[in-house]
């Protein structure tokens, strides 16, 4: 099976000379101080925590719906009918958004409530609390999403049907624009910093490889090794190149894919790039 091609192993970037030249001194720089840089130079102007299992907006959204199910469905027919009154007058004077925060207000006043209905009160205030927050967490998720899609989309040496798999998930909740803006970011002087995260994708390759040569299982390696098991949960890039390779060697692609990592380590060597994690 050849290196290149749908079946092969992706070869999304490349570097010059003068790239892994300039990756000398950064190889310390997390993946997520470099793709912030590339976001900032993209236009971002706030800096973000991307981390390898970052949920979709969409998957905040499911999840938050499962919680105001679970909030509100138990006591869906509780309100009696002098309740409903109420709630339809308030919604009416104060609009649905705010009625929970009328009536929380009045009960904590002293004011004569049926019971229901103060209970209604602060569970809807808690409702439209957690709706806000949910709100900001899904604005976050897709320019992390934007994030995902940039590096998954840029690696080298992964099993191309892997890649396409991982970032699909991601490229879907990403704002085009986004993307096209650090893509071009990189083109115009970032690609040394996308060079920082192709090392450390090769060092999740690199922690795949000694796992197989103990002959353990990823769940045991990752349980013997907090420290690999610590970089699969915070660098996307690593944890890009660790589950690849667990790809690569249940889909018949290891050998290609070593190659191709030993090729990219003589030239980190070549250049005196630190490429040893």
């Amino acid at each position: 099976m050849g290196v290149d091609g749908v079946n092969g192993l992706s070869r999304q970037n490349t570097y010059d000379d003068s790239d892994i030249d300039q990756m000398k001194g950064k190889e310390a720089l997390s993946t997520n101080a470099a793709i912030n840089r590339i976001g900032n130079h993209a236009g971002l102007g706030d800096t973000h925590t991307v981390r390898a299992n970052d949920k979709t907006s969409g998957e905040i959204v499911a999840e938050h719906r499962a919680e105001v199910a679970k909030e509100w469905t138990p006591g869906a027919g509780e309100l009696k009918q002098e309740a409903k009154t109420h709630v339809a007058i308030a919604v009416a004077e104060h609009g649905l958004k705010h009625v929970g925060l009328h009536f929380a207000a009045r009960a904590l006043g002293g004011a004569a409530l049926p019971a229901a209905l103060v209970q209604f009160a602060f569970k809807m205030t808690k409702s439209v609390a957690a709706d806000s927050k949910v709100g900001h967490e899904v604005a976050e998720a897709k320019v992390k999403s934007a994030m995902h899609t940039v590096v998954l989309g840029s690696l080298n040496g992964l099993p191309q049907a892997f890649v396409n798999a991982q970032r699909g998930r991601y490229a879907a909740d990403a704002p085009d624009g986004l993307v096209e803006r650090m893509s071009r970011a990189m083109g115009r002087g970032d690609n040394d910093l996308m060079g920082v995260i192709q090392l450390h994708c090769d060092q999740g390759i690199a922690a795949a490889r000694a796992m197989v040569d103990a002959h353990q299982s990823p769940a045991a390696y990752l349980a013997a090794h907090p420290d690999v098991a610590r970089r699969c949960d915070d660098d996307i890039a690593f944890k890009a190149g660790f589950d690849g390779a667990v790809y690569a060697r249940e889909h018949g692609q290891w050998d290609d894919m070593m190659t191709a990592l030993d090729r990219r380590d003589v030239r980190y060597e070549a250049h005196h790039v630190a490429y040893r994690g």
